[in-house]
């Protein structure tokens, strides 16, 4: 994981899991969207296949 990537401050992951943990998918897709706003893609991607990803539930990784 990038520098950049791994200081993602850990507030700004949690509602994402939030989201996903309560099947709200709209708010989710909001939430990224900010995210890859003040991110970037590339970061966005690092931090869902290396922080968000491997928590997720059977059901949530479809």
């Amino acid at each position: 994981m990038t520098p950049v990537a791994a200081q993602v401050p850990i507030t700004a992951i949690v509602p994402m899991l939030t989201a996903i943990g309560n099947r709200q998918w709209e708010q989710f897709q909001e939430l990224e969207a900010d995210f890859v706003s003040q991110y970037g893609v590339e970061i966005w991607q690092e931090v869902f296949n290396f922080c968000l990803k491997p928590v997720l539930d059977k059901d949530s990784d479809r």
